[in-house]
């Protein structure tokens, strides 16, 4: 099973700000992955985050999301999604890219090689996240996504190790 790190060992406890004027209030976000407890445990930290979070463990499940809720403004996307290939991901990219071309897709896997990052952008992909990887560089990486602050839509939550 895949696993995230929340925050690095001695670091203070992860601030969540306020949602100001401004921000993203709502963001959908669907996760692609086919670890279901590595999807149910990411899905958990997006919505204790007070994000809208959709979930697939096929690329089939990911496809009807996408074509049933036209406000999914995220995708977040495993390479991997069975344990016979290992590029499912890409496949998936470019559908979803082709029937949204605009939604901005983070692709996440545990056996990324410089070759398949450079695929997935070429196919555009967003960005390549690496498992294991810091709740707080997700959350880095959403923000760039949608082009600007992303914070709990209510609320402030703290993450302590």
């Amino acid at each position: 099973m895949q696993r995230f790190v929340v925050e690095e060992i001695g670091a203070g406890p992860l601030q969540n700000p306020r949602t100001q004027p401004g921000m993203f209030k709502g963001l959908r976000v669907l996760i692609v992955d086919d670890e279901q407890g590595f999807c149910w445990t990411l899905t958990k930290v997006l919505e204790d985050l007070n994000y809208m979070v959709l979930s697939a463990h096929t690329p089939a499940q990911a496809l009807k999301h996408l074509q049933s809720d036209p406000q999914i403004g995220l995708a977040l996307l495993d390479m991997r999604l069975s344990d016979v290939g290992g590029t499912e991901g890409l496949t998936l990219l470019e559908k979803i890219k082709a029937l949204s071309p605009r939604l901005p897709v983070i692709l996440m896997s545990a056996f990324g090689t410089p070759e398949l990052k450079s695929e997935a952008t070429r196919l555009g992909a967003l960005a390549f996240l690496d498992k294991p990887f810091r709740v707080e560089k997700l959350l880095r990486l959403m923000r760039e996504a949608v082009g600007g602050p992303i914070a709990p839509n209510q609320g402030s939550h703290e993450f302590v190790s």
